[in-house]
């Protein structure tokens, strides 16, 4: 089995959301957020969508994703010095277990908080519980900011 990196094109967006969900959907604090029923949970797996394709648009985001190519699938070996094409990683079907993703990473590139530049946001599901949502996040800007202040990094 070989696995292939490369950056995500929109028409991976929805197995990157599928992994995501599948990552997180059961985290207690999601759970907490969205209450955990079936409609709130494909409220906020548009949600992610829409974030990740926003973010594979973005010019200052690189999200990748990694392939696994089954030499018995695909019929042939792969070394590193090979070029393999987009359209023979998803094959004639447009995918199946094919050059199927197993895996996804996402890097802000390095700014300075001077540059202004701000990610798209979130749009956060109406099945969101503010109560419980608002504070976790005003938690998480208070240690970013007294960890990382106005140090140039990699995305928030």
């Amino acid at each position: 089995m070989s696995f292939h990196l490369e950056i995500a094109a929109p028409d991976d967006a929805e197995r990157i959301t599928q992994i995501h969900m599948d990552a997180f959907g059961s985290n207690a604090i999601i759970r907490a957020i969205h209450a955990g029923n079936d409609k709130d949970l494909k409220e906020l797996r548009s949600a992610v969508k829409d974030k990740l394709l926003a973010d594979i648009r973005d010019s200052k985001i690189t999200v990748l994703i990694v392939r696994v190519l089954d030499s018995s699938v695909t019929g042939e070996r792969t070394n590193a010095n090979e070029l393999i094409s987009r359209e023979k990683l998803r094959g004639a079907s447009g995918g199946s277990e094919r050059g199927n993703i197993v895996g996804f990473a996402k890097w802000i590139h390095p700014y300075c908080p001077q540059d202004n530049y701000i990610t798209a946001p979130w749009s956060t599901p109406s099945s969101a519980d503010w109560k419980i949502l608002r504070p976790w996040l005003d938690q998480v800007t208070k240690v970013e900011e007294e960890i990382i202040g106005q140090t140039s990094r990699y995305g928030s």
